[in-house]
């Protein structure tokens, strides 16, 4: 989709992703062209289960028993995030990008377009179960796409302020 978008010479204003889209806006916002696109789908072809699940018996009888809230480390999630994001910051992209997560306790979205972006994502691809909640500020925050799979209110209000 991003090929077809950038070769028809469509220029988002900014671009707003929850769970796994979150990660691909972040990836592709540093570099908003059909070479930022041929590279987000160079990355994902690359990909392994194991490069981002790792499951062990242990953590499956852990999580069973109810020690744990989830089965897979985080590690190899955010190893993967860190070897391909060319940036920091949110606010340090070419682009705009807003990432969408979900409040575990009050199940409200929170939207982040600025602070350290591999936090942010780990968030918003924290699925419940799989992966622990990740704690930023006062937040516990757990997959975006819980509360808003295809977060388009967080692009229209976004809209609203640009204008």
């Amino acid at each position: 989709m991003l090929k077809a978008v950038t070769s028809a010479g469509i220029a988002p204003d900014f671009l707003v992703g929850a769970s796994v889209g979150a990660i691909n806006v972040a990836f592709f916002a540093s570099d908003p062209s059909m070479q930022g696109a041929i590279r987000l789908e160079k990355i994902w072809k690359g990909i392994k289960r194991q490069d981002v699940f790792q499951v062990s018996p242990l953590a499956g009888a852990l999580s069973f028993l109810s020690w744990r809230n989830h089965i897979c480390s985080e590690k190899p999630l955010k190893n993967l995030i860190k070897k391909h994001l060319t940036y920091d910051r949110l606010e340090e992209t070419q682009l705009p990008c807003h990432i969408v997560a979900t409040d575990l306790f009050n199940g409200i979205e929170v939207s982040f377009s600025k602070g350290p972006a591999v936090n942010a994502l780990l968030a918003s691809s924290a699925i419940p179960g799989v992966f622990a909640p990740v704690e930023i500020g006062a937040h516990y925050l757990i997959d975006g796409g819980v509360t808003n799979n295809t977060p388009i209110s967080v692009a229209i209000a976004n809209h609203r302020r640009k204008k």
